[in-house]
């Protein structure tokens, strides 16, 4: 009967499937553009150096590539492109100098480090004026068969032997516990049907993941099967991508759970009291191997709550493999139960199970229900998403099915009442096992839905919108563009013009100072481009604040001294424009997994309570205990917090004072007509023993040594606001070499 509605229900999802996949495809990725340098579809006065480009998710540097052409087809960048060293969400290319007017086309493929889905995408731009054919741009993304086989075998096989020990642990063993059977406390005939499904579970899920190593490769790659093993493909796969870490801690848990079943199914006749430890521990594994699939499923990629979205698909594939998989555990185990018993004994023994399996699969459902709402509205932005998308439409295939499988689900607990479960105790295990059979369904429409992409949201290929920050000299001007503009790595686009014109071919050298805590960076030298065009990159940018650039530019046919130009601009702890702000349906999604884990949690401690007969005293001290624990975890956090704030401090103490003064070309101008007057006639600049005290000391330090005291009686006249000058004017002079 099983296999008959088992049959049924794998027709059912083969048409499912082929219509989602020969109806009208939007482009989507599983990854998409969150934003780019130049926009998409966008006309520019003159052409960009680079075109760079910034993911929801981190690609792989070895296997994703950019290249850049133009109307007619030819390639125009510099060859050099890729994924950014230090910012794998990022990917460019560069671009020679004076490209002319016309459309420009950058193709993408990447690979994706958290699923190793493999996509490919374009962004278009004209320079000058649009004009010729109007160039499209977009996304390619399609769903791979073999990769929908080997997710299919390795959710089948993954849940199903989770769910199985899961309802043998909390179903079967304590519904049919008899101490005459050592071995799993379970009769021999009811373990050894276990034990075959645990098997062939294990089995598929094994089978699953090898055939995932070899589609990857053959994707990856571009490469067919032959070469995959001829070419060891295959290893690099497995070795050297952050996807193949994953498969590969998966196949070595997978592998250890076997060789744990294997050990308890050879144990049950020379050492029986082994078997229920052993089954309880491959269930935890499982349950711990199954979060490697949330790791690489759509849930890695979120730019909303990444962590939490991620626990949120582990739990949802928990409370499906309790309930779809334990349910099959249940019905695998019925037949070799009931079979030898008497009518009285069969409906007693069916009712001791489906009590036992009445108060856990409710609790299954209700977190598979929240935290399915929770995914979904990560990904689903407007209702008519769920049939214009083929992310939306597998899900309303998958919940279509589901429908049914709720519908038999409650059918079958309503029997358990006493007035209907001894007429329905003749039927209940064939409705059963048309429940199992649509449940294994439902796994198999889920690997459909995590091989396909998710609806991209409506900030994709928005924009960078960078802010520009722009300072003058005399006939200069300078403006600068970092990019991100946050901590931690940037780009710094500098344009430099003379008279408002373009300078090329001057020596432009940065530095960036924080005030707050009177650093400074190494210099960087710039790299001229063209138009006027000076850029760079670093990881200088370590906090968040005001900071200040100091440019000192060379111009070619100048004197020896530079023109110094500065300016100060805030910097922020974060990129915009990538993290998602989130709805008010996604709140409440969130507290809905919240509350079901209370009121599934909450009331199980409250019995264990009740059932521990506890007098005043070990009350009192059960209570201190608790108290104790908590104030030594919370006092311990709290002075290792303070002790890593005194460290911080103590290794980079904030200055006594803060220079105020800018270090811009008239602070010098007046700093050295101050030192002309009042310093020069002792103190000759430049000495090596000032720029070696200079070296060693920060402002604050320097400005304390010209303060007025009994050892520097000459510093009297001096304000502060002079004393700022001097220093910058120094500062000026002394010059950290540049790397």
């Amino acid at each position: 009967m099983f296999r008959r509605w088992l049959a049924i229900c794998f027709a059912l999802f083969l048409i499912v499937t082929g219509i989602t996949l020969i109806l009208p495809r939007p482009a989507e990725a599983h990854g998409y553009i969150v934003r780019s340098i130049p926009q998409d579809r966008a006309t520019i006065a003159r052409a960009p150096t680079r075109v760079q480009v910034w993911f929801s998710e981190g690609l792989e540097a070895r296997f994703s590539t950019i290249s850049v052409t133009d109307q007619s087809g030819k390639r125009v960048d510099l060859g050099d492109g890729g994924v950014v060293p230090n910012n794998p969400d990022q990917i460019q290319a560069r671009l020679p100098p004076n490209l002319p007017d016309g459309a420009y086309i950058a193709a993408m493929r990447m690979a994706f480090t958290s699923d190793g889905h493999v996509d490919q995408t374009t962004i278009v731009f004209w320079v000058g004026q649009k004009s010729g054919a109007d160039a499209t741009s977009g996304t390619t993304a399609e769903v791979q068969p073999l990769e929908v086989i080997a997710r299919a075998l390795t959710l089948i096989g993954m849940m199903l032997s989770f769910g199985v020990l899961f309802a043998y642990r909390f179903a079967l063993y304590p519904a049919w516990r008899n101490v005459r059977y050592v071995a799993g406390g379970l009769a021999p005939r009811i373990m050894d049907a276990l034990y075959r499904l645990i098997a062939a579970a294990l089995a598929a899920a094994i089978i699953g993941n090898l055939l995932w190593i070899v589609e990857q490769s053959m994707l990856l790659f571009d490469a067919n099967l032959a070469r995959v093993f001829r070419d060891g493909l295959w290893s690099i796969i497995l070795n050297g991508t952050q996807f193949g870490d994953y498969l590969k801690v998966r196949l070595i848990a997978l592998i250890g759970v076997a060789v744990a079943v294997g050990a308890s199914y050879q144990f049950r006749k020379t050492r029986p009291p082994l078997v229920y430890p052993l089954h309880s521990v491959s269930m935890v594994a499982l349950a711990g191997t199954l979060g490697t699939l949330s790791l690489t499923a759509h849930a890695a990629g979120s730019t909303l709550w990444p962590l939490p979205s991620i626990a949120a698909d582990w739990l949802h594939l928990l409370a499906n493999s309790a309930w779809l998989g334990g349910l099959i555990g249940v019905i695998a185990a019925l037949r070799p139960a009931l079979d030898p018993l008497a009518t009285e004994g069969r409906r007693l023994a069916l009712l001791a199970v489906l009590r036992r399996w009445s108060v856990i699969a409710p609790i299954a459902l209700a977190l598979v229900i929240v935290t399915g709402i929770y995914s979904a509205l990560l990904y689903i932005y407007t209702p008519d998403q769920l049939v214009s998308t083929d992310y939306g439409r597998t899900l309303t295939a998958k919940l279509l099915l589901i429908a049914p499988l709720f519908g038999l689900g409650l059918i079958h607990f309503l029997a358990l009442s006493p007035g209907r479960f001894a007429t329905a105790a003749r039927w209940l295990p064939t409705s059963m096992a048309r429940e199992g059979a649509l449940g294994i369904c439902v796994i198999l429409v889920a690997a459909l839905l995590t091989a396909t992409a998710q609806p991209v949201p409506a900030n994709d290929r928005a924009s960078a919108r960078l802010p520009t920050y722009l300072a003058s000299e005399g006939a200069f001007t300078l403006s600068l563009t970092p990019n991100p503009n946050a901590m931690g790595s940037n780009a710094y686009d500098v344009t430099l013009l003379r008279d408002d014109q373009p300078l090329d071919g001057a020596r432009v050298v940065a530095q960036f100072v924080y005030p707050a805590l009177g650093t400074r960076s190494t210099p960087i030298a710039l790299d001229g481009e063209s138009n006027g065009l000076y850029i760079g990159a670093g990881a200088e940018l370590s906090k968040a604040g005001a900071w200040q650039a100091v440019f000192d530019v060379w111009p070619l046919d100048d004197s020896t001294d530079p023109i110094r130009i500065a300016l100060t601009w805030p910097v922020t702890a974060q990129a915009s424009g990538v993290d998602r702000v989130p709805s008010i349906l996604n709140i409440l999604s969130a507290a809905a997994i919240l509350i079901a884990l209370a009121v599934w949690i909450i009331p199980r401690i409250r019995r264990r309570l009740r059932g521990v007969h506890v007098d005043g005293q070990m009350a009192l001290i059960g209570v201190s205990a608790v108290a104790l624990t908590v104030l030594v975890m919370v006092g311990g956090a709290y002075y290792l917090a303070s002790a890593a704030r005194t460290y911080a401090d103590a290794a980079n103490p904030p200055p006594q004072y803060v220079n105020p003064s800018l270090p811009n070309q008239g602070s010098i101008r007046a700093g050295a007509a101050l030192y002309a007057a009042d310093c020069a006639s002792c103190h000759e600049v430049p000495t090596s023993s000032l720029n070696a005290y200079l070296a060693l000391h920060n402002d604050s330090t320097v400005f304390s040594f010209l303060k007025p005291n009994a050892s520097h009686p000459y510093a009297d006249p001096l304000s502060d606001a002079d004393r700022w000058a001097v220093i910058n004017f120094l500062r000026a002079h002394f010059r950290t070499p540049i790397p």
